[in-house]
């Protein structure tokens, strides 16, 4: 499996076998749409590195620079474990000014598949409140539009915006963000094919890291 690397200057000890300069980065993507009267697609990618900082790239106005407080208070009231380190969050495309609260369950989902397996071509929109609920915003119809034009194979909303939008195959909705993290576990899991499952299973525990690379 390759890793992409990166160089920490802070690391101060390095010890033969356990270096800590090198750390492999974990990445996720999530797409959303821009707000205003001209809606488009978004690719939210978040990167986990060494470090203890949040980068955000991308031309957004201030309610989105203060998406990573929202989601961080938020990802409290869930079961998950805060990945501490590094955030590099980047929008794109970067020309596209981006305003709202409407990234905020995108970006708590990237953080959440950044170490896991992937859930292919989500779609996402949705404020968190500190609590974690997960609230409508506007321009989820829009989203929903462009997404199933784009062929998404998952689309994940607010609870409050099902009236509004309806009931769709690809169509989950949620209202708390405990709610989505155990939503995107059911789709991993369901994304596995049985045979894979039963094969897993059925390996020992050395056949098992042999048949990782083959």
């Amino acid at each position: 499996r390759k890793y992409l690397y990166t160089l920490t200057t802070d690391c101060r000890t390095c010890r033969v076998g356990n270096c800590r300069k090198f750390q492999p980065m974990q990445h996720a993507r999530v797409f959303t749409i821009s707000s205003g009267a001209w809606p488009r697609p978004v690719e939210l990618d978040a990167t986990h590195r060494p470090g203890i900082r949040w980068e955000l790239i991308g031309f957004t106005e201030r309610i989105v620079r203060e998406s990573p407080q929202r989601v961080r208070h938020a990802w409290r009231s869930t079961r998950q474990p805060w990945p501490s380190g590094k955030w590099v969050i980047s929008l794109s495309p970067a020309a596209l000014p981006k305003s709202g609260a409407a990234v905020d369950l995108p970006l708590a989902l990237a953080i959440h598949l950044a170490h896991r397996r992937k859930t292919t071509n989500l779609w996402a929109m949705g404020e968190l409140h500190f609590d974690g609920r997960v609230l409508p915003v506007p321009g989820i119809p829009a989203l929903v539009s462009i997404a199933l034009a784009q062929g998404a194979a998952r689309i994940l909303l607010p609870l409050a915006a099902q009236a509004e939008v309806g009931d769709h195959p690809k169509i989950r909705y949620v209202g708390t963000l405990e709610e989505a993290f155990a939503q995107l576990d059911f789709w991993e899991h369901s994304e596995v094919p049985v045979a894979v499952l039963n094969r897993t299973r059925s390996l020992e525990p050395e056949e098992r890291r042999n048949s990782a690379f083959t």
